[in-house]
């Protein structure tokens, strides 16, 4: 939890924006030094910096833009209301992975015309001459060797006795086939992708 004084305002853009920060690191605001802590982007801004004022109104320092108030629960406001976080930027794979997951439901494979019992082969077979196949039992579950595993798990299992690596996030869609083509590509053809 961080208390203190913040320094809250608004920026027509992100040059904006960046200029306000150097501003307040360098020359301050009301003999206060502010560094940047959280920015958002949102159309809304007016009704949201009337609603802050209400609501923060005996957190406020009267006649300025300084709150006295938890810095975390001023974040979780303006998180309420945001379009995009500016500040502090996000690593561009977490952006890219968090919109993939959010348009992206999970793909059955009933919905990919693989029934009980179909056969799904490991892409990666040729490569390391080996002869992985799982058969699918519905579309959570795949079976090898008589234990039930997730598609993803029994692929993270595959690579590690191929090529003695841990493999971390990936999708089981894209490491099998089905009648000749990726469970991914199978997907992405039905427009589950």
């Amino acid at each position: 939890m961080g208390g203190g004084i913040l320094k809250v305002g608004i920026a027509e853009n992100e040059t904006n924006l960046n200029e306000r920060f150097r501003q307040h690191e360098v020359n301050g605001y009301r003999g206060q030094i502010f560094y940047p802590f959280f920015a958002v982007s949102t159309e809304k801004y007016e009704s949201i910096e009337r609603l802050m004022k209400t609501l923060f109104s005996k957190s406020r320092i009267e006649g300025t833009e300084l709150y006295v108030v938890d810095k975390e629960v001023l974040k979780e406001f303006f998180e309420l209301f945001a379009e995009k976080i500016i500040f502090p930027k996000q690593h561009q794979k977490t952006e890219e992975k968090r919109e993939k997951q959010s348009v992206a439901p999970k793909v059955k494979r009933s919905d990919l015309g693989i029934k009980y019992g179909d056969p799904l082969i490991f892409t990666q077979n040729k490569k390391y001459s080996k002869n992985y196949v799982v058969e699918n039992i519905d579309d959570d579950v795949v079976r090898y060797e008589g234990n039930d595993y997730s598609l993803t798990k029994i692929a993270r299992l595959f690579l590690k006795e191929c090529d003695g690596s841990e493999h971390g996030t990936l999708n089981g869609n894209d490491y099998f086939t089905f009648n000749g083509k990726k469970l991914s590509v199978i997907a992405k053809e039905k427009g589950l992708r």
